[in-house]
């Protein structure tokens, strides 16, 4: 930037590339560029997500905005907090409504495997955007159907590659002599859900705070039926070979092998409630 005291009146404005202008230190010029967005593509979509529930919120009834109203007081449970009665029924439809969303752009196509026989394909059945809140939270608990107690979801293993590739090994303690014996992953009061894998920045080292755990979403898998007579009996455990991986050109960087950060793994119902199963520290690894 060069200062100058213009000969002939004050000049202002751009001509042939460059800028004309003034601050207090005097006047200046400087070459012209265009500005850069420094918004990424994943960024872009988000925004998009809120908007599009945001007016999908305004178009409600009356009545639906009050009953969004109490389940926001009442049962809302938000991902990034704890509801302390501070969330509007506005805060609630569009943060469900924006998970869905987001898990029907990245879902990806996974095959369950329990811990004896053959992979479980799973069928997809599902995220569905709703107009009424749903009945009761979302909870990080598999049901066996079979009326034993429901049991607690934990993070077994966890691989991630610098490409966006993961493998994902998510556990549960003994649910029975038979297994889980149902067709789908139900929790403790009847959700349906499915899960959803998130990165969080790279970290200095595994005991360090992480101030994004949920910086980018890698992936979700469908709500799913496993068909009848096959399901999930015998099973204490699925294994997700995410072999797809987050388009990582959609984020603006993306950790690189070596690097340390947290995967974190939510339950994600149908219809967008979240509920966290738990999250581990990884390095990121090679892609061989």
């Amino acid at each position: 930037m060069a200062i100058f005291r213009p000969m002939l009146g004050t000049l202002s404005g751009k001509m042939a590339g460059v800028v004309f202008s003034h601050n207090k230190a005097g006047y200046y010029i400087r070459l012209n560029s265009m500005p850069v967005s420094p918004d990424s593509q994943a960024q872009i979509q988000n925004r998009a997500r809120f908007g599009s529930a945001s007016q999908a919120y305004h178009a409600l009834s009356d009545m639906h905005k009050a009953e969004w109203g109490e389940f926001a007081l009442l049962k809302f449970n938000p991902k990034g907090g704890i509801n302390r009665g501070q969330y509007s029924g506005y805060n609630a439809f569009v943060s469900l409504r924006a998970v869905v969303s987001a898990n029907i752009d990245i879902l990806l196509d996974t095959v369950f495997s329990p811990d004896e026989g053959e992979p479980i394909t799973c069928t997809p059945t599902g995220y569905q955007y709703t107009d009424t809140p749903p009945v009761d939270p979302l909870q990080a608990t598999i049901n066996d159907g079979i009326g034993n107690p429901p049991k607690p979801m934990e993070i077994q293993s966890c691989t991630v590659r610098e490409d966006g590739t993961f493998d994902l090994k998510i556990g549960w303690v003994g649910v029975g002599p038979a297994g889980l014996g149902q067709d789908e992953l139900i929790d403790g009061v009847g959700n349906k859900f499915g899960f959803s894998t998130f990165l969080s920045n790279a970290i200095p080292q595994r005991s360090s705070f992480v101030n994004n755990p949920r910086k980018q979403l890698l992936g979700c898998t469908d709500i799913c039926d496993f068909g009848v007579g096959t399901g999930l009996a015998g099973s204490s455990s699925l294994g997700m070979a995410c072999t797809g991986g987050v388009n990582i050109a959609h984020f603006q960087e993306f950790p690189a092998a070596g690097d340390i950060c947290q995967v974190q793994v939510y339950a994600t119902s149908e219809n967008g409630m979240a509920a966290c199963i738990g999250s581990v520290p990884i390095i990121v690894i090679a892609v061989p």
